[in-house]
């Protein structure tokens, strides 16, 4: 009897096959069949793997040990659909049974190849430990490394090439080689770069339709692909048509997505470009021009109430108003292919800084003089913080320049996420190495940072290993100058606006003290915010982490005072801290 399944999403163009006969009622002349007997003794090994029935996967197997190698639908054996689904018992299970690992189905692809499909090591490293080739093809001339770059795994193509010396440049029946397989199927980024790193592609390869990576990295839509190659390639890449006579350019038109009007907007202007010089630069203008208007706006702002004292005083308001929506709005990348990193809000808070030392120096302090307490602190402050933010954005915060080691002091590679010995999250595809322990990668820095906190948006840096006690003394000294400069404005309107009455004041601080009343809301709204900040600072310092590599939350976690204390004192003295529950700890 012919068992029916089907073995879970097919090739594409796969479809599906024959339904099974409807059984034959007693009225057109047939003796009904007694029932199949209820439960799991019906299934076949297919159907068990496809309902995830692992009791029973492991029982037909040691019953009928030839079932590993029954073939189904398109040809596809137990093993495909195992990889295909990724349980790793039953992969040991058929393995241990003797399942061939080069059996191929009607689309001659293997095993092996669904594993590099998926991006699971272990598999990839079990079937070739059993002896699966990685140079076997498929019909449309793809071998595991052509599966694994459709996939966008990273972890299996650095495997592939690491460990079996498979090359990116083995073209399939279309000509076509690991780069543009990339570039037409998934938006992976880091797999897109890991071909681009140490010429692994070459990115001006056409296929045999013409068409470059270029190309199809257009008619798909991707932004940042089509940037990169441009910025390596140059302009030149975009007068070379494909055998149809289309320009990338004329790809990305096709599309009538936001993402291909963006690419076809983006390489018409290269293409329109006069200028001889083919190489490509980015948006450095609106780069600068974002991180300079929250400093040089309100100085405009601020002059226009000088000139204007009751028309400025109102523009001035309104134009902050506009600005602050601007900012707020921002995203941490530029909307821009070049993704690159946003400047704004560094800007903001270098321009906050700068106008509230200037405010507080040039109109608050002369007319609070001589208090000394308010004076001292709001001069320490402003004094101290500049140097710090200065070192913060400059310093170095701890990036990883050595893999992982075992206790054995051996360095970790890509074989040992194969063999298992260590997690899938370990290994950094960016950096191409096993990373440390407490080692995050940071995507604005591209880089793995060692004992990462987070990344800061105000500081366009990590705040890491090495800046993270830098970085809770400056919050702590930010307070204290928005603390100061908040008492002094309320101080200095006090002794401005004594005689007046409310109603009299507050007209005449809207048209003659914007500079000063503005700031000080803002720094009163700062001051709420950084005293979030550095209490929740506080609270991941005290028990020993890092935020993003707190524990589970519903974690139940009993700190002693005593030691809270210890953490702190180990943090200020750059010690590893004292670690109550099973998280490694920050420093090593």
């Amino acid at each position: 009897m012919a068992h029916y399944y089907h073995p879970g999403p097919g090739p594409p163009g796969a479809r599906p096959g024959p339904r099974p006969p409807a059984p034959r009622t007693a009225s057109q002349g047939a003796s009904l069949p007694p029932p199949p007997p209820p439960g799991p003794l019906n299934k076949n090994i297919h159907d068990a793997i496809q309902q995830y029935d692992i009791p029973t996967c492991e029982r037909l197997v040691t019953e009928h040990p030839e079932c590993v190698n029954e073939k189904g639908w398109y040809g596809f054996s137990p093993l495909h659909q195992v990889c295909m689904r990724g349980l790793p018992q039953l992969m040991e299970l058929l393995l241990a049974h003797g399942a061939e690992v080069d059996a191929t189905n009607d689309y001659g692809e293997t095993a092996l190849h669904y594993a590099c499909k998926r991006g699971i090591p272990v598999f990839v490293h079990q079937l070739i430990e059993k002896g699966a080739s990685v140079k076997t093809t498929d019909k449309k001339g793809w071998n595991a490394m052509h599966h694994a770059a459709s996939g966008g795994s990273v972890h299996i193509m650095h495997y592939l090439s690491e460990v079996c010396g498979l090359g990116f440049r083995d073209k399939d029946s279309n000509g076509q080689t690991v780069m543009h397989i990339v570039c037409s199927g998934l938006a992976n980024l880091e797999a897109f770069q890991y071909c681009l790193r140490e010429q692994r592609c070459d990115p001006t390869l056409p296929d045999l339709e013409g068409n470059t990576p270029l190309h199809l990295a257009a008619k798909m839509g991707q932004g940042v692909f089509s940037w990169i190659l441009l910025t390596i390639c140059g302009c030149q890449m975009l007068q070379v048509p494909n055998r149809q006579g289309q320009l990338p350019v004329d790809l990305a038109r096709q599309g009538n997505t936001f993402k291909h009007r963006e690419v076809a907007s983006t390489l018409s202007y290269f293409m329109n470009r006069r200028s001889k010089d083919n190489s490509v630069t980015g948006p450095v203008g609106a780069w600068w021009a974002l991180l300079l208007t929250p400093t040089v706006v309100p100085v405009f702002a601020y002059s226009l109430e000088q000139w204007i004292p009751f028309y400025g005083s109102l523009m001035t308001v309104i134009v902050l108003g506009l600005m602050l929506i601007v900012v707020f709005r921002q995203t941490h990348r530029l909307q821009h292919v070049t993704r690159w990193s946003n400047p704004t809000y560094i800007g903001a808070f270098a321009g906050g800084l700068f106008h509230t030392a200037a405010c507080f120096y040039c109109k608050v302090l002369p007319a609070i003089w001589p208090q000394l307490f308010l004076s001292v602190c709001g001069v320490a402050g402003t004094l101290i913080c500049f140097p710090m933010f200065y070192i913060l954005i400059r310093s170095e915060p701890g990036y990883v320049k050595r893999p992982k080691v075992n206790e054995e002091g051996r360095t970790m590679t890509i074989k040992d996420v194969g063999e298992g010995t260590c997690g899938l999250t370990d290994f950094c595809g960016t950096c191409e190495m096993v990373k440390p322990v407490m080692a995050k990668h940071c995507k604005l820095c591209e880089k793995c940072v060692s004992g990462l906190d987070h990344h800061c948006l105000f500081l366009y840096n990590c705040v890491a290993r090495n800046n993270h006690r830098l970085f809770v003394t400056f919050i702590e000294f930010v307070l204290l100058a928005q603390g100061a400069f908040v008492c002094s404005a309320a101080l200095y309107f006090w002794e401005v606006y004594s005689t007046s009455t409310m109603w009299e004041a507050i007209p005449a601080i809207l048209t003659g003290d914007v500079w000063v009343a503005s700031l000080l809301l803002v720094n009163c709204l700062c001051l709420f915010w950084g005293c979030n900040l550095l209490a929740q600072q506080y609270s991941v310092v005290l028990k020993g982490y890092t935020t993003v590599q707190s524990p589970p939350t519903l974690m139940p976690i009993n700190f002693t005072l005593k030691g809270q204390i210890n953490n702190l004192v180990n943090f200020y003295l750059h010690r590893r801290p004292h670690i109550d529950y099973d998280v490694e700890p920050a420093w090593t």
